[in-house]
């Protein structure tokens, strides 16, 4: 029997049973409709011209909702940091569908402004990086006005709005370049930027970018926030993986998601194939995009929402894939996976094309490490050819994969 995948879709997202008492809250649309205020001053900087500059955003929450704790999600918008608005089709789309699941969620403007080299894109990216994290603290100084959980505060945008998030949680001052003058107006020195709301913390606890960029994807480390990608492959503004860069933003989401599972950080893929910047401005492509990562959040979420101390967030670590060895290979390879408690795992084989080659594991495991032998040869009847396959290891709350390749 054949099974069909979405191309390099990397997580399957199932309900997690913990939530059952809040119904389909985070996991649905459960609101009929959402609450809008606009333009609330959350900042004020210095433009890169010296003169000073009001930061302000858009205020979306479930209309009706009693809760007091709720994740917030700051969306980021995309312009190449030339120009944008908090007001777009995307991001209109995507606050308002996050809001309708019980979110509250913040559009932002940010100072703009580049002179399109790469010191000078690296610099806008940092401006935009500092009035992020201004809003960050704001809704960290005003969680009770607003209602929100500080210990779950996460980014996300579409492109240079993707590139700042992924910034916001990956980037440290230290790694900054030396060729980027941080005193420069506008700037101000630290990364942590003279925007506002000092005095509170400015981290985030994931990130989902939309055809986004790294300038390094080393910034990201063991420990660091989840993150999930969308990307279409026939991207030429933004590589979706460092196959040319767009100015110094190289590193694009397939090379994110691969060294995020070398380093065991949760992460998930959503990949589209012919497919170019901003999804081809497909509505139907950018509202099964939206679906997919808001189905990823939630089980990224804290399962309490109610008075957690910040800093007690913990992302789902299990089960682990790690990466095939060897790999490439010819005609042999190993697969091994960790689970940290009794449960039900499947390992599948798939080809580029999404049909099912085989499965290797279909059982329930005890906790442990456990590794198997993959002939990349003769399956089933078949006789493969060079070329990637997939493999994909699923439970009851996550589903993790690796790509191979076998070189014949």
């Amino acid at each position: 029997m054949k099974y069909k995948i979405i191309f390099f879709y990397i997580l399957v997202i199932v309900g997690i049973s913990t939530y059952a008492h809040a119904q389909t809250r985070y996991q649905t649309e459960i609101f009929s409709s959402y609450d809008l205020i606009s333009d609330i001053q959350y900042g004020r900087a210095i433009k890169v011209n010296g003169t000073a500059m009001d930061l302000f955003l858009d205020f979306y929450a479930p209309s009706g909702d009693t809760v007091s704790n709720r994740p917030l999600v700051i969306f980021i918008h995309g312009g190449g940091f030339k120009d944008g608005d908090k007001v777009s089709n995307f991001g209109t789309r995507v606050c308002s569908r996050l809001a309708r699941r019980g979110y509250v969620v913040a559009s932002l403007n940010y100072r703009l402004g580049t002179n399109n080299t790469d010191k000078g894109d690296y610099e806008a990216m940092i401006r935009a990086v500092q009035d992020a994290k201004a809003a960050v603290r704001f809704f960290r100084k005003y969680s009770n006005l607003y209602r929100i959980d500080t210990s779950q505060v996460f980014a996300t945008g579409s492109s240079a709005g993707s590139i700042t998030a992924l910034h916001l949680a990956y980037l440290d001052q230290d790694e900054i370049p030396s060729y980027v003058d941080m005193g420069s107006p506008g700037i101000g020195g630290i990364l942590e930027g003279t925007s506002g709301n000092p005095g509170y913390s400015s981290l985030i606890q994931g990130v989902i970018s939309n055809w986004g960029a790294l300038v390094d994807y080393q910034y990201m480390e063991n420990g660091d926030p989840p993150v999930f990608c969308v990307h279409g492959l026939n991207d030429t503004v933004v590589p979706a993986d460092s196959s040319f860069s767009d100015g110094p933003f190289k590193y694009g989401s397939i090379i994110i998601n691969q060294y995020a599972l070398s380093l065991g950080v949760t992460t998930g893929i959503r990949l589209f194939a012919n497919t170019g910047h901003t999804l081809d401005n497909s509505v139907a492509k950018q509202d099964s995009a939206i679906y997919d990562f808001s189905n990823w959040l939630f089980t990224v979420l804290k399962i309490n929402t109610v008075n957690v101390d910040e800093g007690s967030l913990q992302y789902p670590h299990s089960p682990i894939l790690y990466q095939n060895y060897p790999n490439p290979f010819n005609p042999e390879t190993n697969l091994s996976f960790k689970i940290d408690k009794p449960q039900a795992v499947k390992l599948s084989i798939y080809n580029i094309s999404g049909e099912l080659i085989e499965t290797i594991v279909d059982n329930h495991l005890p906790a442990g490490i456990f590794s198997f032998d993959w002939m990349g040869k003769n399956v089933n009847g078949k006789n493969l050819s060079s070329g990637v396959y997939i493999a994909q290891l699923s439970s009851s709350k996550l589903t993790r994969s690796i790509k191979m390749l076998l070189a014949k």
